[in-house]
């Protein structure tokens, strides 16, 4: 899939952009924080096939504030968690995927899913699995 940032997003402007007249987006003053997310998050997208072009399938449910689904290429396999809870929460992915070793394709360090995941308040994981 292909993420889509609407214009100035990444620097976090508070206001709608115009679709019709010049509207500058002052790209200094941006959150240089939110601007270096946006830049690691499609960076871990480019390196993985299954995020570029495989098939999508639920693989939470449960709380509705967590959101989960597995992208799945030939290459490989990606589970997507994002929570959109206030609060911590606690999930189970099915267990043909708890089953499997995990690895944060943002930190790359283990996960094992085996006894579920917290996920914390306003977060995310992506995790290749193998």
């Amino acid at each position: 899939g292909i993420p889509f940032i609407e214009n100035g997003q990444e620097v976090a402007i508070t206001h709608t952009i115009s679709l019709f007249e010049a509207d500058k987006i002052d790209w200094a003053s941006g959150d240089t924080t939110l601007r270096d997310q946006f830049k690691k998050l499609i960076a871990v997208r480019n390196a993985n096939p299954a995020l570029r072009h495989g098939d999508i399938a639920r693989a939470v449910s449960g709380d509705p504030n967590v959101m989960g689904f597995l992208r799945t290429s030939q290459e490989q396999q990606v589970l997507v968690l994002i929570s959109f809870a206030a609060d911590q929460k606690h999930i189970t992915p099915r267990s043909a995927i708890t089953a499997k070793q995990g690895k944060d394709l943002e930190t790359g360090a283990a996960v094992n899913l085996e006894g579920g995941l917290d996920m914390p308040a306003w977060s995310w994981r992506i995790i290749e699995l193998k």
